[in-house]
């Protein structure tokens, strides 16, 4: 059965979701405020995660290092690189995904085979941004007390 709550925030955070490089994020990561979401996890389900206050499976996504806080190594290489991240903000945290957005298709606008060829290779690109990027991080696994705030 739904969480009419859930299914709300999933909707808001669909919306709300959006791709940045790492040049805006350095003031939110001074003040402590990111949170890097590994790959292996849905970004959106994350936010939600962290939007409930759901500390059994935060603590767990912790403990096994798929959320963190991220390092100045991390902050150093994704800034030199370029690094392309999906970014949601969470209050107080703004939670971060390597990757890019697949376009999005017009509303009235009929698929075409350029149209799906196109998404395709966004797809692929996403992937191995995400698989580049992911591999070379150290993350810093003391981030309990960031999420002991909520």
């Amino acid at each position: 059965m739904p969480n009419i709550m859930t299914d709300a925030l999933a909707k808001k955070f669909h919306e709300e979701i959006c791709q940045t490089d790492w040049a805006p994020l350095q003031r939110n990561f001074a003040q402590g405020e990111v949170l890097w979401v590994s790959p292996e996890l849905d970004l959106i389900d994350t936010a939600i995660c962290v939007a409930t206050d759901n500390a059994a499976k935060i603590g767990d996504w912790l403990s096994k290092k798929l959320l963190a806080k991220p390092t100045m190594e991390n902050a150093a290489y994704w800034r030199e690189n370029n690094t392309q991240f999906l970014m949601l903000i969470v209050q107080p945290f703004v939670l971060v995904q390597p990757g890019i957005m697949a376009p999005k298709a017009k509303a009235d606008a009929k698929p075409d085979a350029a149209a799906e060829n196109e998404a395709d290779t966004a797809a692929d690109t996403a992937a191995d941004a995400t698989t580049d990027t992911a591999a070379d991080i150290t993350l810093d696994p003391d981030c309990t007390s960031e999420t002991d705030k909520n």
